[in-house]
């Protein structure tokens, strides 16, 4: 069975940005969101190191800032595990932030801590505003296929290897 996440939203939240640079700001709506994987967004990402997309940023070899978040939805199933939004992700958050957010705060402060998910049985950690967590368990039970709407800010290459590490935000179900 899939469930939706309705989160109540503020009129002034971080997930209404629409435009780089911290112009004017509009509310994405349900229109917005396509139907995608995290993997789809993640390729989009590595597009823009490769020179195919122009609305990425590339920081070096290491950094992959998205001006295009791609607002999708996604089916996953989500397992209960958390764990503190940390390092190569926190930086991919903090350079988007400076970038492209009007309110830089609303997603630096808000968005601490990661959810595991999967998605074709291929694990993915996903941020999650920490003031959600609780209302995500409560609603959604563990190992139960979920629909999350979400935006996708960059990736950092890992520090092991070649892979890289994709921050994916969950934002509340938009309104029309």
């Amino acid at each position: 069975m899939t469930s939706s996440l309705f989160w109540l939203w503020p009129m002034a939240s971080p997930s209404q940005d629409r435009s780089p640079g911290g112009g004017n700001k509009t509310p994405r709506s349900l229109a917005d969101y396509q139907p995608r994987t995290l993997a789809a967004i993640a390729q989009a990402g590595l597009a823009s190191k490769l020179g195919t997309d122009p609305l990425g940023d590339i920081l070096g070899d290491a950094l992959i800032i998205q001006a295009n978040v791609l607002p999708s939805r996604v089916q996953v199933i989500y397992d209960g595990e958390a764990r503190p939004l940390e390092g190569l992700k926190k930086d991919v958050l903090d350079h988007w932030t400076r970038r492209y957010a009007g309110n830089p705060l609303g997603y630096t402060e808000s968005y601490q801590v990661e959810v595991r998910v999967f998605e074709n049985d291929r694990p993915y950690w996903v941020a999650v505003r920490t003031q959600d967590i609780q209302s995500l368990q409560a609603r959604v039970s563990q190992d139960r296929t979920v629909e999350l709407y979400v935006i996708g800010l960059g990736g950092a290459k890992s520090t092991e290897g070649d892979s890289w590490e994709w921050l994916y935000l969950v934002v509340p179900t938009p309104t029309d």
